[in-house]
């Protein structure tokens, strides 16, 4: 963005609030699709479209999913017949997991809400694994998705995120653990899990200064119409308190799975 807001205005005109509103545009509005094979070179396997129209259609999980055709005809598909005056929604992304900070950035709302009090989904972990490691154990990190390092529903990480940990932590090459073994089964284990009790409780930290249920008491507040919030404020304490109570989770979580990993 920098470079291009230093020489396209020169070349074009462009200025930055345009530059931005058309990237705000392309990775908040745009589906990623396989393109025409002459492109692949420059481009990769995908790139960002954008339809008209598509845009419009509210997300609802289960809900049509946009597919692109094989003559590049762009077709919302619907699972199950909607009658007359029915509401037309797709699922963004299906398939795919989203943790609320990814939905936030990209789409500007928090889905799947039952309550006030339910945790996030899951939530990236923003691990910074390359710096200071041993040769071996970064040839072994080098093809693995470190910035994806996510924490899971159940206060878990993903299976992906705790090889890249016990990769990190082990000893010896021989130390690390295979892929196959399910995190939490075996004693070598043991510091990944105090690893990330230690990760929750620092951002847990950062989030302590105002309780869950301050938020929560606003945001109900703001439904029953004796607190005034605006759209950017609920989602921004929507946000924190599904955070929050999944870094709580997760605490309570690790501490049980540490102690039964003392045998």
């Amino acid at each position: 963005m920098q470079e291009s807001y230093e020489w396209y205005p020169k070349l074009f005109g462009y200025t930055k609030p345009a530059l931005d509103w058309a990237y705000g545009t392309i990775s908040t509005r745009a589906w990623d699709f396989e393109h025409a094979s002459g492109l692949v070179p420059l481009l990769g396997e995908t790139s960002p479209h954008l339809i008209p129209l598509a845009d419009m259609v509210n997300h609802e999980a289960g809900a049509a999913v946009l597919t692109k055709t094989l003559k590049g005809d762009f077709k919302l598909v619907a699972e199950r017949a909607l009658g007359r005056g029915a509401v037309v929604l797709q699922s963004y992304d299906p398939g795919r997991v989203r943790c609320d900070a990814h939905w936030v950035a990209d789409y500007a709302f928090v889905p799947n809400r039952t309550t006030f009090r339910s945790p996030a989904s899951c939530m990236p972990l923003g691990l910074n694994l390359n710096e200071g490691l041993s040769a071996w154990k970064a040839d072994l990190l080098a093809d693995r998705p470190v910035h994806r390092a996510t924490l899971m529903g159940n206060g878990l990480p993903d299976a992906a995120t705790a090889q890249m940990l016990r990769i990190a932590l082990a000893q010896l090459p021989e130390d690390v653990l295979g892929e196959g073994v399910e995190f939490g089964t075996s004693p070598e284990d043991l510091a990944v899990v105090t690893l990330l009790k230690r990760a929750a409780v620092s951002m847990l930290g950062r989030l302590e200064a105002v309780s869950v249920d301050h938020d929560v008491a606003r945001l109900e507040g703001s439904v029953n119409g004796t607190v005034t919030l605006g759209a950017a404020e609920v989602l921004a304490l929507t946000y924190r308190v599904r955070e929050k109570l999944l870094l709580e989770l997760s605490l309570e979580t690790l501490k049980r799975l540490g102690k039964t990993m003392y045998f």
